[in-house]
């Protein structure tokens, strides 16, 4: 069962901006801001799946595998920046 979990999100434009020039930035910052932006949405889309299709007529159709393939993906993208 679900956990009933708080979370603060966040819209995706209301995300300050860099106003620094890249040039201006250490290549590890401008870097981590870039792998940030691309793994938050895989690990969202993989809960989404799992979320969406694990009741219902297509859950039950597919075997238990099939989402423990997506949640131990989201699992992976969470541990990449020790999230």
């Amino acid at each position: 069962m679900a956990q009933d979990l708080a979370w603060d999100t966040v819209a995706h434009f209301a995300v300050p901006k860099i106003k620094a020039p890249v040039e201006d930035l250490a290549w590890d910052t401008v870097a981590h801001f870039a792998v940030s932006k691309i793994k938050a949405p895989v690990e969202d889309l993989a809960w989404d799946t799992v979320a969406r299709f694990a009741d219902g007529p297509i859950g039950a159709a597919l075997p238990d595998m099939f989402f423990e393939d997506f949640a131990r993906v989201a699992d992976d993208e969470s541990r990449h920046l020790g999230w």
